[in-house]
């Protein structure tokens, strides 16, 4: 640490290959924008899952990024504290000129979403984000975008570095609050627990958004519905072949943002290409998606079928991709289908350097006549399970099954149950705005799937700017589930939608920083998303609201990146609004 001064970028960031791209991020360029990176690189490194991204919910999840913010603050000569909810509020007094003027409150949320594809297996909870330099969209070393295929965490990291570096390099700004809210990309628990007499200022400039040169003035509110559908699980005949069906390389992206821009939804797709071959086929096991903020990726299941039926299987099951990859192949050319048997299941033995997953090695012959993508030892069927007592294993499976309880499947009658509501589950958009040109005004996103002992989860995210239209969409979630037979969990993690205001006294001055910085008009847009000002002016309602913040790509997936010129511009812009924020501002 320097005396008297802030952290140096040497001293915080641990990772070689993240202070080697700082190293470039920071030359010859001004003690504003280096900060901003230095910072922005430290929430990289530091874990920051929401609290709750996977069961059971630990609040200590969010103790490391809070830690270092904390640090961090108090080294730039600012006070941190947690509040009941998780949340931390950074405060530090005006300087310069900014002294004696209103507080300005700058937010952002801690938690990240965390996505992977499968087989990258980053522990969001241990392991932090290595950055690279890419050139996407032809823009040489454009872009940082993880070394790994993970979320970034650019959002919202941007906000929590974009806080700490005008605090540490600006000579003038007014009195600052940065509330950094927990599990915004979860619950919104942290915002709903901020308490309206815990904020000193009434003016909220929130640094959530990912478009440049524009201003956000209203969000979509939404919630959240699960599908419970029970099934009848029965043994599986030991000469049945065990398959696995994965699709993998889907866009992806955020389930509001970027539902209308007709992504292909994994899930969707696997249950389609599935419902496609009019075999006789049973469910072992299916899953697909990694959150409710994200369009599926990836999806598989492994099911069990007549060794006869296997070669037929295949073909007709590649036909069906092959016209989904044909309809998705301006959106999601990386699309990919992989089938993969279990060894004991079509050839009689357990070959015992057959892996336990499938790999994803070149395809080879596995029976005659019949081309997977690899053999594999699923661990399920009777053949499989019959080796591993044999071999004096300790009687479970990895999902922590009894091996010696006969493998169960689900029947046939209930398998293509699955498939067709699979097939017929709402998922993009459900309403365009007839008021605001290319405005989504109501969606739903179908964004989790798994089978569970005794039923199939199915997980959708609903938004809608209208709240009559949300009520609605309460009501069809939930018609839906009944005429399937399956239990509704209803109305989960509700959030308010932010209505705009053009009279904002906040709007008017970013809009006239904006024209003075960048000589010209900025977009003011509402985006079908979630922002946590709707939920903050609940809980204040005097709080005047915008948002801002640089050039995000694909938030909430392993394509996630971030542009960098447009960073330095961002908090550039940021800058002179904190320069120029008027004493009599309200």
């Amino acid at each position: 640490m320097l005396v008297g001064g802030a952290m140096t970028a040497q001293r915080l960031l641990k990772c070689k290959t993240n202070l080697a791209v700082y190293s470039k991020l920071s030359e010859k360029q001004p003690d504003l924008v280096a900060a901003f990176w230095k910072y922005l690189l430290v929430c990289f490194e530091t874990p920051r899952p929401s609290t709750d991204y996977k069961e059971p919910n630990d609040p200590h999840r969010l103790d490391q990024i809070r830690k270092i913010l904390s640090t961090c603050a108090t080294s730039v000569g600012a006070t941190a504290e947690e509040d009941e909810a998780g949340n931390l509020i950074i405060r530090k007094e005006g300087k310069g000129t900014g002294v004696g003027k209103p507080w300005l409150c700058l937010q952002g949320h801690l938690d990240m979403v965390c996505s992977e594809n499968s087989v990258v297996g980053h522990d969001f909870e241990k392991d932090p984000i290595e950055v690279r330099f890419s050139s996407d969209d032809g823009m040489t070393d454009g872009w940082l975008k993880p070394v790994k295929a993970t979320s970034l965490g650019a959002d919202n990291g941007i906000a929590l570095a974009a806080g700490l570096a005008v605090m540490e390099t600006l000579p003038n700004h007014p009195p600052l609050e940065l509330l950094c809210t927990a599990n915004e990309e979860t619950d919104f628990h942290g915002a709903e627990g901020v308490k309206g007499d815990s904020l000193k200022a009434k003016t909220l400039l929130n640094l959530d958004s990912e478009e440049e040169y524009s201003i956000c003035v209203g969000c979509a509110g939404g919630f959240e519905h699960s599908y419970k559908l029970p099934y009848e699980a029965l043994p599986i005949d030991p000469d049945w072949a065990i398959v696995n069906v994965n699709l993998s390389g889907f866009h992806g992206g955020h389930s509001g943002v970027d539902i209308d821009k007709e992504y292909g939804n994994a899930i969707k797709s696997l249950a389609r290409i599935l419902l496609s071959t009019g075999q006789t086929c049973r469910l072992l096991d299916c899953q697909g998606g990694t959150g409710p903020n994200s369009i599926p990726r990836e999806a598989s299941c492994v099911i069990a079928l007549p060794r006869a039926e296997l070669e037929n299987f295949e073909t007709s099951l590649q036909s069906a991709f092959d016209e989904v990859k044909a309809e998705l192949k301006s959106t999601d050319p990386d699309a990919t289908l992989s089938i993969s048997a279990c060894a004991a299941s079509v050839t009689n033995t357990v070959p015992p350097d057959v892996p336990p997953i499938p790999t994803g090695e070149p395809p080879r012959k596995a029976a005659k006549g019949v081309l997977v993508g690899g053999l594999w030892r699923c661990s399920r069927c009777p053949k499989c399970q019959a080796a591993a007592i044999a071999e004096g294993e300790d009687g479970s499976d990895k999902a922590g099954k009894s091996l010696k309880v006969p493998s169960t499947a689900l029947s046939a009658s209930d398998t293509t149950k699955v498939w067709k509501f699979l097939a017929l589950v709402p998922h993009g958009v459900l309403r365009k705005s007839t008021e605001v040109e290319d405005l989504v005004e109501s969606s739903v996103c179908c964004s989790m799937l798994a089978l569970r002992e005794d039923h199939l989860f199915c997980h959708l995210f609903l938004r809608s700017s209208v709240t009559s239209y949300m009520k609605y969409g309460q009501r069809m979630l939930s018609a839906y589930g009944d005429l399937a037979g399956a239990e509704n969990v209803e109305n989960q993690v509700p959030f308010p939608a932010w209505q705009p205001c053009m009279e904002s006294p906040l709007l008017a001055l970013c809009k006239k920083t904006h024209v003075e910085v960048f000589r010209k008009e900025p977009k003011v847009y509402a985006v079908h998303a979630g922002l946590e000002c709707g939920i903050l002016k609940e809980r204040k309602p005097e709080l005047d609201c915008c948002s801002i913040g640089p050039w995000i790509c694909n938030a909430h997936s392993p394509d996630e990146r971030v542009h960098i010129e447009s960073g330095a511009r961002f908090v550039k812009w940021l800058s002179v609004i904190l320069d120029t924020w008027p004493a009599d501002c309200k």
